[in-house]
């Protein structure tokens, strides 16, 4: 039973591979010697739990607590909210490009 952990382990990894790997650019058989740690990496699962408290997810599901909601409801949640973050970016980015040549 074991190994079907593993495999669904895996499957989630390869799956949602940007919010695992975030800021991350080097292979995963290097050890990371940077000196400071993100945010992420520092505070692990409980700022996943804080970040979803700022959100408005517990308005959509509903629910009462964010511990109750559904694993990959939450990793969609979360894959869809850096997608955003980053579409907002580029395009703050892009007017502020815009501006300058102006």
């Amino acid at each position: 039973m074991l190994w079907l952990f593993f495999r669904q382990r895996k499957r989630i990894l390869d799956t949602y591979n940007a919010l695992f790997n975030a800021g991350r650019e080097t292979d995963e058989s290097e050890p990371d010697t940077r000196e400071s740690k993100s945010f992420g990496e520092h505070w692990g699962w409980f700022a996943t739990i804080y970040q979803l408290s700022k959100s408005g997810i517990l308005n959509i599901t509903k629910t009462k607590n964010i511990v109750d909601l559904n694993f990959v409801f939450v990793l969609n949640y979360l894959a869809i909210d850096k997608d955003w973050n980053k579409e907002e970016e580029k395009a703050l980015k892009q007017a502020r490009n815009t501006r300058k040549i102006i």
